[in-house]
């Protein structure tokens, strides 16, 4: 896919709005997609974003606008869309959005998360069923069927011993297939927006259902115009009407011409990403990380003063990110990723005081920042203690996520060892569930 404009995330200079329509602009402002000042905006997104006339991609801080960093970012997107945050929402943004005549704004994603939670809330919608309900008198019970008292007394004389149930007439006929195009809509929105969570809740609610008795169709959907009409041709009875509604609603959206469609973190969101990809790539260690925890839940000294005590409160959260424990070479460090324009001036005092303050400067310290290349780009001493600070390749941690390569935690090993004056040799050994920590200094 070709974009009419790539952005970089926060550039410097920022750029001007006059790139957008004035429906592009009133849409990437409601989203708070971009900071506006003045004529001027900067993006505040990683990602795709395509309107009825143009698309538009914005790469994350420190990469060029090239398509080959495009690509390499959409695999992030793949590759971390369910990821979730501390609120147990996935951290990706993807929705399309249909405006109507008005300018009112729908969304696929909203659509989806209706009828999901009616498909989810047997207790309240059960499943679609014709509004007229059939009797059936049998000497068996009957699944689902709710017993007649009146009519199986009437209906005895003529027919016999046995109960009168009534059903739900869940078998179509020509005028009626409000089920089957409930299910085919549920399955169409769940293959854009289901999570794993979503995809398994769905599947064991259509198991239970099946077990009643209820047949699932898959049709096709596709003539907006024609699906409309099978379903104003359903009665329904009064409970099941909003799905009746929320259907309709759903494909009018459908036959809107302008869309505009998101595929993106949020800045703030995409910390949490980056994290995750340095945790994946790096060989995090839950086990080191769990031995770890109580020296970093103790007291939190001062930035460069260590009085017990004295706790700023922007450091009484102090857990770092990554407690990297390399398996194969049996080699351990500790560190936090950042997702910064300037690391060259950005001071790090957290990493670089309380964290080896914390754990009795015993580890190497670091913090990683995303860029096209694996490098070390400063080394800090302050007194004891010492900061590594890395550019690593997102597209070699990608690489090494995705087909269990090694490329970029056999580069920070070698970088540590070239590089950290404090340590020739710090080994990390798990015995018996716990680690025992070893370091040797230069003499």
């Amino acid at each position: 896919m070709s974009y009419n404009q790539i952005f970089i995330e926060a550039l410097r200079e920022g750029y001007t709005t006059s790139i957008f329509t004035e429906s592009e602009l009133k849409f990437v402002t409601s989203k708070e997609l971009i900071e506006v000042r003045r004529d001027r905006f900067w993006p505040k997104f990683v990602g795709d974003f395509t309107t009825p006339e143009n698309s538009y991609f914005s790469l994350p801080k420190n990469f060029e606008p090239t398509e080959e960093n495009v690509e390499l970012f959409k695999r992030v997107l793949t590759n971390y869309k369910e990821l979730k945050g501390k609120d147990g929402k996935t951290l990706l943004t993807n929705n399309t959005f249909s405006v109507s005549r008005d300018g009112q704004l729908s969304s696929e994603k909203f659509f989806y998360n209706e009828l999901k939670e009616f498909f989810l809330d047997y207790l309240t919608y059960e499943y679609i069923y014709p509004s007229k309900q059939k009797k059936v008198h049998s000497t068996s019970p009957i699944t689902g069927g709710k017993i007649d008292v009146f009519s199986t007394m009437r209906i005895r004389k003529q027919k016999g011993p046995g109960i009168t149930y009534r059903v739900k007439d869940v078998k179509n006929t020509k005028d009626w297939n409000l089920d089957d195009i409930y299910w085919s809509a549920i399955y169409e929105l769940s293959t854009k927006f289901a999570t794993s969570d979503d995809r398994k809740q769905i599947s064991e609610m259509r198991g239970f259902l099946e077990d009643q008795g209820y047949v699932f169709s898959t049709i096709d959907i596709s003539d907006k115009v024609k699906i409309i009409k099978e379903i104003n041709k359903c009665d329904v009875g009064i409970i099941h009407q909003p799905i009746k509604n929320t259907l309709i609603d759903y494909f009018k959206s459908r036959m809107v011409g302008e869309k505009f469609s998101l595929n993106i973190f949020y800045t703030v969101k995409f910390q949490y990403v980056w994290e995750q990809l340095v945790r994946d790539a790096l060989c995090h260690s839950k086990d080191y990380e769990a031995d770890l925890k109580d020296e970093f839940s103790q007291y939190k000294p001062t930035r460069r003063r260590y009085e017990e005590g004295d706790v700023p409160a922007t450091y009484r959260d102090l857990m770092p990110d990554l407690f990297s424990y390399d398996k194969q070479t049996d080699r351990c460090f500790i560190g936090d990723a950042k997702y910064y324009q300037d690391p060259e001036n950005s001071h790090f005092d957290k990493e670089m005081y309380l964290y080896n303050q914390l754990t009795d400067n015993k580890y190497p310290m670091c913090v990683f920042i995303p860029s096209s290349a694996t490098r070390r780009i400063d080394v800090r001493e302050q007194g004891e203690f010492e900061l590594l600070v890395f550019h690593i390749s997102v597209k070699d941690s990608i690489d090494d996520v995705l087909n269990g390569n090694r490329k970029t935690i056999e580069r920070i090993h070698e970088l540590i060892l070239k590089n950290c004056n404090k340590y020739s040799e710090v080994k990390t050994r798990l015995l018996n569930g716990g680690f025992i920590r070893q370091s040797k200094s230069i003499q």
